[in-house]
């Protein structure tokens, strides 16, 4: 073979045989999932084969096409499932065709449009055959890299998809959570000045440009939905007693009629998330309950029923989020059908049977209906997203979102979106007295006084090093993703990945020297000290649902949670050897306590208890309490204490209780509120706490078309 790629200008572009067999292969199986089995079974001829050497031959095909695995235009990941070229081929040649020995089949590559053409021309040039050839345009990289060059967030930036954004809400503080309806042109949104303050509900009209403020309480609302017509908007207000949903009436000159409040145990716990096509009953959605399938509700607001809509079995959570096309005939729904993945699944509103599925490799925090009811687009507060068209059932990932954009609201138009843009300063790490969170005898502790933490870029995962003053956190800045350590006031990098992997959870050895991690669903390590390399290695397998890592005392093994049938299971690995042992079934989190002999197990239910070994077994003794977690990140032992994170409204605790003692009501205190992560470190040393303080960082509504 002659194994060469080649520009428009036919110079040679350098590429190995692990990435040329690895692009013959999508070329030649477009749109089709290739799994891990089938990648090595044609790449690596069936050799065994580490996930890492998989993902670095991908990389590197990447890095050849230009492509960027969180919006991709060529090679899409399908998570736990494989991989699937999706740029159109419009032919390909048969190029293991051994009875093909007097021509050579050419792939023409254009990076412009994505498409692969294929032609056959004779071997006068003496060239081997099965030789493929891709043009790629000098000219179109040139203009893109010149388009990004002038991207300017501050005007009106253009990108290659020439987006133009326009701001719409320009307050001090955080805009958060908006909708907006295209026919009356009036934006319904939430705002909050301050961090600790609630989230207030305002409308802001187009047409004149005028603002109302329209909740005066102490309390956050959310979930803002105008009904089709426009004259109606629904919403949700935290109560001490749970959540009430409300519907405020306007008239033709937008003046405010009346406001109806529906409070009942059924409604409680369920947020509205879309309104019918019919504007007579919402689509309700239930709050996340750990090992509960959720489903989607239809709440009638004339005889104030409550029927479900959707029957999710699933060992994931199922349903959060449902919206209905502007027609009617379809209702989109979210569904977790696997802890970590999610399937978008289209229904027909009459029939009840699925109409489309489509796995998505992000989970999506919002999600539209285009006015013509024929696509369906979802987006994250990551900033991913895409489009996925109904008549056809194809996906399209563009345009790309700019920088510090977010959370797609509304349409505004055919190509138009309302979404969120901040300033990218949203997290930052905080240091307190663990005294002045749970004092003693009235007496607030001032002595060592925490240390002030701020760096650009959103910090999240802190956690002290052993035995030292010195700490590490993640960090999320320009598209990058590392990870810190500091010593002395002084930064430096441990480890660095892309900014489109969430990391999920980090945990340093009881050495201090090795480093563990999740970033969805894979476990990866690195040591702390390394000098050469910011990589880190992975240690169990991309297709395999895994989380929760935990250090056992001797700093050589990890306890980890894996679905095994469907069942979450504690397994032990040794990070040298990656040798496993199967620990305990139906737990979702697992760690050794001080004697050797218990150890803390979080099961499906999240309920923390106490087990024993007893002959080699692992035996419930009894339950501590309940958490909201059973991320490592949101739980800490020390001593005699089980320290624990959870939100009671928009209200963000830190609780403990003392573990050797069953039936314990733990003792909760306020660290603030409107906190996004709960992620915390205690160091038990100098009697502090580490915690993840979210800023009031200055966020905007905008208009974005493209």
């Amino acid at each position: 073979k002659s194994e060469k790629l080649r520009d428009g200008e036919q110079n040679s572009i350098k590429i190995e045989h692990q990435q040329y067999e690895l692009l013959l292969l999508f070329l030649e199986n477009p749109n089709q999932l290739l799994s891990r089995d089938k990648i090595v079974e044609r790449v690596w001829f069936g050799r065994e084969t580490s996930d890492e050497a998989i993902r670095v031959a991908l990389k590197k095909l990447r890095d050849i096409l230009n492509d960027n695995p969180k919006s991709p235009n060529f090679i899409k990941t399908i998570p736990k499932q494989g991989y699937k070229w999706i740029a159109d081929v419009d032919c390909v040649a048969d190029l293991n065709d051994e009875h093909n020995d007097e021509q050579n089949d050419e792939l023409i590559f254009n990076l412009d449009t994505g498409k692969v053409n294929a032609a056959s021309t004779s071997d006068s040039a003496g060239w081997q055959k099965y030789k493929l050839v891709v043009f790629i345009s000098l000219a179109v990289i040139l203009s893109f890299i010149y388009i990004w060059s002038m991207f300017d967030t501050a005007n009106q930036p253009l990108n290659k998809d020439n987006i133009v954004i326009e701001p719409i809400t320009t307050m001090a503080g955080s805009e958060v959570v908006a909708d907006y309806h295209h026919k009356t042109k009036k934006l319904a949104f939430l705002h909050r000045a301050e961090r600790g303050e609630p989230q207030q509900l305002y409308v802001k009209y187009l047409a004149t440009n005028e603002v109302l403020r329209l909740t005066w309480n102490d309390q956050n609302y959310s979930n803002v939905n105008w009904s089709p017509d426009g004259a109606k908007l629904a919403f949700t207000h935290y109560a001490a007693a749970g959540k009430v949903l409300y519907v405020a009436t306007f008239d033709q000159d937008n003046t405010l009629q009346d406001i109806a409040s529906f409070s009942n145990e059924q409604l409680s716990n369920k947020s509205v998330s879309d309104w019918t096509s019919n504007g007579e009953s919402l689509l309700l959605a239930a709050e996340f309950i750990q090992g509960k399938s959720h489903s989607i509700y239809q709440f009638d607001l004339q005889t104030q029923s409550l029927t479900p809509i959707s029957f999710p079995n699933t060992s994931g959570r199922g349903d959060y989020m449902a919206k209905q096309s502007e027609d009617g005939k379809f209702t989109a729904i979210l569904r977790e059908s696997e802890p970590g993945k999610i399937v978008l699944v289209i229904i027909d509103t009459i029939s009840g049977d699925a109409f489309a599925e489509h796995s998505l490799d992000f989970t999506p925090s919002y999600m539209l209906w285009s006015a013509d009811s024929e696509e369906v687009s979802l987006s994250s507060f990551f900033g991913e997203h895409l489009r996925f068209n109904l008549p056809n059932k194809v996906v399209s990932y563009s345009p790309v979102l700019p920088a510090d954009t977010l959370d797609i609201f509304a349409h505004c138009g055919a190509q138009c979106y309302i979404l969120r843009r901040h300033n990218g300063d949203f997290l930052d790490i905080q240091e307190k007295p663990l005294t002045s969170i749970f004092a003693q005898q009235d007496v607030v502790s001032l002595v060592g006084v925490s240390r002030l933490f701020k760096t650009g870029g959103a910090q999240d995962f802190p956690i002290y090093m052993p035995s030292t003053d010195q700490l590490v956190y993640a960090s999320l800045s320009n598209q990058t993703l590392s990870i810190e350590r500091v010593t002395n006031g002084s930064t430096n990098t441990i480890a660095k990945l892309d900014g489109s992997y969430q990391l999920t959870s980090l945990s340093i050895s009881p050495s201090g020297d090795k480093l563990v991690g999740s970033i969805e669903n894979r476990l990866f390590t690195t040591a702390i000290n390394q000098i050469n390399s910011l990589e880190v290695s992975f240690i169990t397998d991309a297709l395999e649902q895994t989380s929760n890592p935990v250090w056992a005392p001797d700093g050589q093994h990890i306890f980890f949670s894996s679905y095994l049938d469907k069942m979450p299971t504690i397994f032990q690995l040794n990070i040298d050897t990656n040798k496993r042992t199967k620990i305990l079934n139906g737990a979702l989190s697992f760690s050794i306590l001080e004697s050797g002999t218990n150890a803390l197990v979080i099961s499906p239910d999240l309920t923390a208890s106490i087990y024993k070994n007893t002959d080699e077994n692992w035996q419930k003794s009894y339950d501590i309490t309940q958490l909201q977690s059973a991320n490592p990140n949101r739980w800490k032992l020390i001593n005699e204490y089980l320290y624990f994170t959870k939100y009671e409204n928009y209200d963000a605790l830190l609780c403990r209780v003392n573990w050797r003692m069953s039936e314990t009501t733990p003792d909760c205190q306020s660290i603030g509120k409107n906190r996004f992560r709960l992620h915390f470190d205690i160091d038990a040393l100098n009697n502090r706490v580490l915690m993840v303080e979210s800023l009031s960082a200055q966020s905007d509504i905008i208009k974005m078309a493209w």
